[in-house]
């Protein structure tokens, strides 16, 4: 599993956990996936 699948798979699972943001599009480039990425783990704890 390379970097972006890793990536992608984390955040199919953190909108899975987090019924509020399910209708959120995944980005395709790899900035927008860690920009998306931080943002739901840093709400994940809220």
């Amino acid at each position: 599993m390379n970097q972006g699948e890793k990536r992608r798979y984390l955040i199919e699972y953190l909108l899975g956990e987090q019924k509020r943001m399910q209708r959120v599009e995944i980005p395709v480039d790899a900035q927008g996936q860690r920009n998306l990425s931080i943002l739901m783990l840093g709400s994940s704890f809220v």
